[in-house]
């Protein structure tokens, strides 16, 4: 029988699972040395969803390219569930993430991408596919092409693909900073379903304060490049949430909290 997405996921007990310790990188040129990230520290929970919130151009992404293994850390190694981050399956949804789906692919074809490349036979990956998209009640036209589906919709087929291989963690560099305002909230509170029935540790990357409260369980907040851990913001509110809450004082509470760590950042 064909397990369910909630039965895939694995058992989500709190403990440190991605595990980033004294961590540091630059990049040398001809003419100096670049500092992008400077001995940073943090952990993140099993089944925790966190945003990494800091200025523009701080280091994030590149944090992101060490955590999937595509550029190695020049101090130390990081680790997810005790384990160095290239024996651990890693999804990492980059900026304009729809961008990346192949336009010669249908929509199912996109899903299935990486079950593909692991050899996994045809009718296999379109049974797994149908029943990750009905585990989560999403909605796809699998037999379209990109190009014949709305920004909402693409971004779905980048997530469906990010998730059909259970990842053990899931990197989200601003998967929605294309779409407009409708269509943001509309794939936020997607998200905030999708994480309430896969439990699946997230990272996200954001610019946007009421996205960052909105989704997360814990905000952090970066310095400057080179980044270092500024502070942490626990969003305490309670799961599940609609949009309703960001009208809470307990919403403007933690945004005011993650708003004055901000500017302490960018006022030094």
């Amino acid at each position: 029988m064909t397990k369910l997405i909630s039965d895939t996921f694995e058992n989500t007990e709190k403990k440190k699972f991605l595990v980033i310790d004294s961590i540091s990188k630059s990049y040398k040129t001809k003419e100096h040395t670049k500092q992008i990230l400077d001995k940073l520290s943090f952990q993140v929970e099993k089944g925790c969803f966190v945003t990494i919130f800091g200025p523009n151009g701080c280091g994030k992404t590149t944090l992101f390219n060490l955590i999937a293994g595509l550029v190695e850390p020049d101090t130390n190694i990081i680790t997810v569930d005790g384990k160095p981050t290239k024996k651990s399956r890693i999804s990492f949804m980059f900026q304009n993430s729809s961008d990346t789906l192949l336009p010669w692919r249908t929509c199912l074809e996109n899903i299935a991408f990486p079950l593909e490349l692991n050899g996994i036979r045809k009718s296999e990956r379109i049974e797994k596919v149908n029943t990750l998209l009905t585990s989560l009640n999403i909605d796809i036209p699998l037999y379209q092409y990109p190009y014949q589906c709305s920004g909402g919709q693409k971004q779905l087929v980048a997530i469906a693909r990010a998730l059909i291989q259970n990842p053990d963690l899931l990197l989200m560099d601003e998967p929605f900073s294309a779409l407009d305002y409708e269509r943001r909230l509309e794939m936020e509170n997607k998200l905030l379903d999708i994480f309430s029935k896969t439990k699946v540790t997230t990272l996200l990357i954001s610019h946007d304060i009421d996205e960052a409260v909105y989704l997360s369980d814990k905000i952090i907040i970066f310095s400057k490049m080179p980044a270092r851990v500024e502070g942490e913001v626990v969003v305490n509110l309670p799961r599940p949430r609609k949009q309703d809450i960001m009208e809470t004082t307990e919403f403007y509470n933690i945004r005011t909290e993650v708003l004055r760590k901000f500017y302490s950042v960018i006022r030094k």
